[in-house]
């Protein structure tokens, strides 16, 4: 195995990112281009990541926003007639 020195110094903080709770897998509030959601653009607190903290509660620096579960988009029915 390879010694920690061979990975980045921050390598722990990413592997830690990949272990997303499954909240925030369902959260409104997810951004999918980086470590961050609304309430915390630059990276989700390592408390709330590991589980060690529930945001359904308020955390401080947040900003007011909280895990809130992304809405499900309505299902297409199928037409039995085609638009003229």
């Amino acid at each position: 195995m390879p010694q920690d020195d061979a990975y980045p110094k921050n390598w722990r903080a990413h592997l830690d990112a990949m272990r997303v709770p499954a909240s925030c897998h369902t959260c409104a509030h997810r951004r999918f281009t980086t470590l961050g959601c609304d309430a915390f653009p630059d990276e989700i607190p390592p408390e709330i990541i590991r589980g060690r903290h529930d945001h359904k509660t308020p955390y401080a620096g947040d900003r007011g926003v909280m895990y809130e579960p992304m809405r499900q988009r309505p299902q297409r029915t199928k037409t039995t007639s085609r638009p003229a």
